[in-house]
């Protein structure tokens, strides 16, 4: 199984061609929206986790992934919650995949700081 990371704008503008390498039923592709994020910065910008050319980037993704019968494989956005979690399946995504990482390290903090707090 081969499942490329789509994660900036040169990606995205060779999607097609990145799309019919992989084959449908083996292989799926990523769309990394906060690497897309932050790949748009100019200097001194915050990330703009609202940036227009991000719904753009998933539509036109999508939308070659339903013509191939690639799936697409993505994380809960923009946070990882149930809510967010729900509406990345509702928009097109197959494969769901959580950052557990993340979550382990928060919640080891946070069980250690309430140990100290007592």
């Amino acid at each position: 199984m081969f499942i490329p990371l789509l994660e900036d704008v040169e990606a995205i503008e060779n999607a097609e061609e990145i799309f019919a390498l992989l084959k449908p039923g083996r292989d799926a592709a990523g769309l990394g929206l906060a690497d897309i994020s932050n790949s748009l910065l100019q200097p001194g910008e915050k990330v703009n986790w609202q940036h227009p050319y991000l719904k753009e980037a998933s539509t036109k993704v999508m939308a070659i992934s339903n013509k191939t019968g690639i799936p697409m494989m993505g994380m809960p956005w923009p946070k990882a919650d149930l809510t967010s979690a729900k509406a990345t399946l509702a928009g097109g995504t197959k494969i769901l995949i959580l950052f557990p990482d993340l979550h382990f390290w928060y919640e080891t903090c946070r069980n250690i700081i309430k140990e100290i707090k007592g």
